[in-house]
């Protein structure tokens, strides 16, 4: 083709607004804008999963048959793993929303994939959409390594290469009509301390494949603060991925959306259930159309919680203490809890493409609804409840906060939380199997007429897995807490007690105060809590004690 006809087919492709949006992944924080921006009429198969260029490759070129094969779902933990693609990722934990073992989410991804094979093969206008979070100046150097004289690209990349090899894939597999958006997202935190890094300023585009039907845009864009995988803590950083995948001004992007290429599909006999993370809503309701406006999308910071907490914490005798900036339980319990309010989104900036109008903000955290809410057709079976990663509970979310505010950016703390959590579950499943086979063992032994003793043995292993579970949460809690190295420093936060020392009376108070909130959070009694924390020194001898 040359150059006249590649720019009259630019034309024409341009004159069509896209009718299909789709998320590649490689993270959350891409369905959840498309879904705020109401470019996201359904559900796709790697809308609330990891993937990366080189698997969205992978399973493409094999129509998704290892990703939705049984055999591959392995457990992680809480959470599920993939045992191809997880060592692709080198991730542990593949699907952090989902549980695919399961028979809801496996029709859930067995629909999204066949919704996926119809718009690949569809004429009309699409766009797909990848965004790929550098959180390190290492995985930073890994990328920019890829575009150097040393090519190469690690199997869980997303750089440039690898995201041409995806482009011309796509094309091979006879997909046409489509504009590939990918956008490198340089958190805050990866570019601490180094002198190559760019100013911060508006997107840079990286890679443009030029005019045509099939186009191919990567930009790299720098991050005024973090993002948690699903939101930004900075407002200014959602505006700049808006500007790159909405556009602004001549070159904002049209939008006539298509609904969704399946049938209706109700999950259950009266067509409710449960609202869960990522669900699309139902057609005409007021968040269904498309580009409407833009989500703040981001979080208040921990920072800025607990300084406010703390401002009022002199009401409260029991935290009084904590005014000082240190580490208290009670202040990060109470955040934790803390329901962001609702407040009405920005407008959209206008244009005839996109709709203007005005709505409340998209989601609270759904561990702090304690009421079910329910919603017609849910497309994204998923209950944040039971998340882990990325949505896991605002304590999880705090610990990962409180490790980056003294990170200099060279450790994925999120993954060393991940695993982590998967080993000690892993290890909490194999003690609780091992005890209900010296039970059942035992029961079996017994006559038919010791039927009280036998149901006595059954409720020990109840009573056992239980008790496990909350030591192994306490060691847990203890653990993390040592993996980040919180330190008092700077930040106000408190270090874990070094045995065969003595803490400053002070630190000891905080560090009292911290396990008694940890123990609250487990589920002890606040007297119970407040006496076993003055006695013990640490965490997992307090449940011992109590």
């Amino acid at each position: 083709m040359d150059a006249n006809e590649a720019a009259s087919d630019h034309a024409d492709a341009v004159d069509q607004p896209f009718a299909y949006v789709v998320s590649l992944g490689s993270r959350c924080v891409v369905a959840r804008f498309l879904r705020d921006q109401g470019l996201r009429n359904f559900a796709g198969p790697f809308d609330w999963v990891y993937s990366s260029a080189a698997m969205i490759r992978h399973c493409l070129k094999e129509d998704l048959k290892t990703f939705l094969d049984p055999d591959c779902i392995v457990p992680a933990g809480k959470a599920v793993g993939h045992s191809f693609y997880g060592k692709m990722l080198g991730r542990r934990v593949v699907f952090p929303h989902h549980k695919p073992d399961e028979e809801e989410d496996r029709n859930h991804f067995l629909r999204s994939a066949k919704r996926l094979r119809q718009v690949l093969a569809s004429p009309e206008r699409k766009l797909f959409v990848l965004a790929h979070l550098v959180k390190s100046r290492k995985d930073l150097e890994r990328l920019k390594a890829e575009e150097g004289p040393q090519k190469g690209s690690p199997p869980e990349s997303s750089g440039v290469l690898e995201l041409e090899r995806l482009f011309q894939d796509l094309k091979q597999l006879s997909v046409e009509n489509f504009e590939l958006l990918a956008v490198h997202i340089v958190e805050s935190s990866a570019q601490r301390g180094s002198a190559q890094m760019p100013s911060l300023g508006p997107p840079r585009l990286l890679r443009d494949s030029g005019p045509g039907r099939e186009r191919l845009l990567v930009h790299e864009m720098h991050c005024r603060g973090d993002c948690t995988g699903i939101y930004f803590k900075v407002e200014e950083d959602e505006s700049a991925l808006r500007s790159i995948i909405v556009g602004t001004g001549n070159a904002r992007r049209r939008f006539n959306l298509l609904p969704d290429p399946l049938p209706p599909h109700r999950g259950c006999p009266d067509g409710r259930r449960k609202k869960k993370m990522g669900d699309v809503p139902p057609a005409g309701s007021d968040r269904a159309s498309a580009g409407g406006g833009g989500s703040s999308g981001s979080r208040t910071s921990f920072k800025a919680k607990f300084k406010s907490l703390v401002a009022n914490a002199e009401a409260e005798p029991q935290i009084a203490n904590a005014a000082s900036g240190n580490q208290a339980a009670e202040v990060l319990s109470k955040v934790r809890r803390r329901i962001v309010s609702k407040r009405p989104m920005e407008p959209s900036d206008g244009g005839n493409d996109l709709e203007t109008s005005m709505r409340p903000k998209r989601q609270q955290l759904a561990h702090e609804v304690e009421a079910p809410v329910f919603v017609e057709d849910s497309l994204d079976p998923l209950d944040s409840s039971e998340a882990v990663g990325e949505d896991a509970s605002d304590d999880d979310r705090v610990l990962r906060q409180i490790a980056e505010l003294g990170q200099d950016g060279e450790v994925d703390i999120e993954l060393e939380l991940e695993q982590l959590a998967a080993d000690s579950e892993e290890a909490l499943q194999l003690a609780v199997a091992s005890a209900r086979a010296e039970a059942v063992s035992a029961a079996s032994s017994l006559s038919p007429f010791d039927g009280a003793l036998r149901m006595a043995l059954e409720a020990s292993v109840v009573d056992f897995e239980a008790d496990a579970r909350r030591r192994r949460e306490a060691d847990l809690g203890q653990r993390a807490l040592d993996a980040l190295g919180v330190r008092n420093g700077s930040n106000g936060f408190v270090a874990p007690v070094v045995p065969g020392t003595s803490p400053p009376a002070a630190a000891a108070d905080d560090l009292t105060l911290q396990r008694r909130g940890q123990l609250m959070q487990l589920g002890f009694s606040s007297q119970k809590s407040e006496e076993a924390a003055r006695r013990c020194s640490t965490v997992e001898a307090c449940v011992e004690w109590i």
